[in-house]
């Protein structure tokens, strides 16, 4: 009886296999942006930035490790270079699209470059 449970079980491994920590741009003083408008945005620099408002998303950060914590929508935004399935954009579409975006990224591109584990340089360095 007990082969019979465990030949049709699923181990704990298995069950939580997909389930993710969230994305980690490798560089969040770039890609992470703060403010209360979309014309007061600042980088991790102080320094401001004028960027498309469709380039970019709500950072949703968790406050805490506590098991069952909320996420909390902040005045913070990351630039996001992936559609709204979760690909990566092409190089040439993200610079067709978002401008400003592209170029206030590839003004940083050895730094973005030098991130470990990227798909292209201005992607995320875990997307998940």
């Amino acid at each position: 009886m007990v082969e019979k449970i465990l030949s049709q079980s699923i181990t704990l491994g298995d069950m939580v296999s997909g389930v993710s920590y969230g994305c980690a741009s490798g560089l969040d003083d770039l890609f992470i942006l703060s403010g209360s408008t979309m014309d007061s945005l600042k980088n991790g620099y102080q320094a401001y930035v004028l960027l498309e408002r469709k380039a970019l998303r709500y950072a949703v950060f968790h406050p805490s490790i506590a098991a069952y914590a909320s996420p909390q929508i902040t005045d913070r935004y990351i630039i996001c270079p992936y559609e709204n399935n979760g690909e990566l954009m092409t190089e040439s579409c993200f610079k067709e699209k978002y401008q400003n975006a592209y170029h206030y990224l590839y003004k940083n591109r050895k730094r973005l470059q030098a991130r470990a584990h990227c798909e292209q340089w201005y992607a995320y360095s875990s997307p998940r």
